[in-house]
């Protein structure tokens, strides 16, 4: 598959490059831009994310929309995370979940995570950058919850076989975004991390003890607490890794 791919030594961020390439020209729908190493890698919320040199897939994708409302911007970052749950799946063969909002575990430890930056206007997201950071090579992180295609017993060769795969399954998800958004929601849950069983999250401060019941569409973690149910915005709790 022929990718429009601009591929960086070192940079930042691959999402301030994009963000900074966006403001002077268009660039075609599906462009990609990666690099080898980020010396500011970014995750949600302004967290980092820590990634070894040429050992992993840092890169950012531009997509651009001419009927996706801000409404419907959460089943977009769905698609999303479902196109990077199933490019990891086809190079490890086994489960792959999503921990709310947009890290993706296998063995209960993390593997990849995205960042989604919206061009909006008026009620429509005009464009988007897709930021997905993807441990493939790497073997030893400060982080003790994390693990990488490798390590989960992948075979795979290259960055850039993933990258292939990963782009593929990014089409394809959006395509199907257009078609039934409602199956993308369906999916999103299925692959929910820690659905349904009792988990610590921290709140305010405090440790809270409940139980994951999905998502809304506005994104928003439904959370029961002894039998009550809580919704809450992504940033307002922390996960407790057990």
């Amino acid at each position: 598959m022929e990718i429009n791919r601009i591929s960086l030594l070192e940079i930042d961020s691959t999402n301030n490059y994009a963000s900074n390439l966006m403001k002077s020209e268009r660039l075609p729908h599906g462009t990609v831009i990666t690099a080898q190493f980020q010396t500011q890698g970014r995750g949600q919320r302004e967290n980092s994310w820590e990634g070894a040199s040429d050992q992993n897939l840092a890169a950012t994708w531009i997509f651009h929309f001419k009927d996706l409302k801000v409404a419907n911007g959460f089943v977009y970052n769905q698609s999303i995370a479902l196109a990077v749950c199933q490019s990891i799946h086809d190079w490890i063969n086994q489960e792959v979940f999503i921990k709310w909002p947009n890290d993706i575990i296998v063995n209960d430890k993390k593997i990849a995570g995205i960042l989604i930056e919206n061009y909006i206007q008026g009620d429509d997201i005009k464009s988007s950058l897709c930021g997905i950071g993807v441990n493939i090579f790497q073997t030893q992180f400060s982080f003790p919850h994390a693990t990488s295609l490798v390590l989960a017993g992948s075979d795979i060769a290259s960055t850039d076989s993933f990258l292939q795969t990963l782009h593929k399954n990014l089409l394809e998800k959006l395509e199907e975004l257009k078609l039934n958004p409602f199956v993308i929601r369906e999916q999103y849950l299925l692959h929910l991390f820690r659905s349904k069983d009792l988990i610590a999250l921290k709140h305010n401060e405090q440790v809270i003890h409940g139980y994951i019941q999905g998502v809304d569409e506005w994104g928003r973690l439904i959370f029961s607490i002894e039998k009550r149910i809580h919704h809450f915005q992504s940033g307002e709790i922390q996960w407790i890794w057990e």
